[in-house]
């Protein structure tokens, strides 16, 4: 009778896993973006700058790759420039010690102050938290995907579920290359 009741048991549990599993979609069209964000036509034609910091840390060659990676998406009008200055640039990024709460970030900006996801922005700051990575071991293949992670954050691309293939879950994981759904959702709005 004992076996019985755990086996009831066992199956019941194995049920609920698959069930949740189920229920866990990809975001895609507007749902797989922030309410607000860039304008189309900044991302257009966005002005990039990248403080010493980004090159200090190691992050040089990941904020490069990130940026070819989604201005390359085919049939989409993504494109960065080089600012003249930091002050002129739509897109800034930064590296350095940002403390334990986060590996990386945005910080977007509306009329000079910091701007809700749901609002229109007419800049964005990419933090990379080298300190954060430091201190949990990121890989470089880590850090790699984390710069391309908050890229597409500038881009208003929102956290994925982890169930999914998308460089747009949060965690530890070695993307290297926007996933065929980031590219896609980016073809979708831009």
């Amino acid at each position: 009778m004992l076996s019985k009741k755990f086996v009831g048991v066992t199956l019941a549990v194995g049920m609920l896993a698959f069930t949740s599993g189920a229920a866990v979609a990809a975001l895609s069209g507007s749902s797989a973006f922030f309410g607000g964000g860039l304008t189309a036509a900044k991302i257009g034609n966005m002005s990039y700058w990248e403080s010493s910091t980004v090159s200090a840390n190691g992050y040089a060659t990941y904020a490069s790759d990130a940026r070819n990676d989604w201005q390359g998406i085919s049939n989409a009008d993504v494109d960065y420039s080089n600012a003249s200055s930091e002050s002129t640039a739509t897109i800034r990024s930064y590296a350095g010690n940002y403390g334990l709460d986060y590996a990386g970030r945005i910080v977007p900006y509306s009329g000079g102050r910091e701007a809700s996801t749901n609002s229109t922005w007419d800049m964005v700051q990419i933090i990379l938290n080298d300190y954060y990575m430091d201190s949990y071991g990121y890989s470089n293949a880590n850090r790699h995907k984390t710069t391309i992670h908050e890229f597409g954050h500038s881009l208003g691309l929102v956290h994925q579920d982890s169930a999914t293939d998308s460089v747009m879950k949060q965690g530890l994981y070695t993307y290297t290359n926007p996933t065929s759904l980031d590219v896609s959702n980016i073809q979708w709005k831009y």
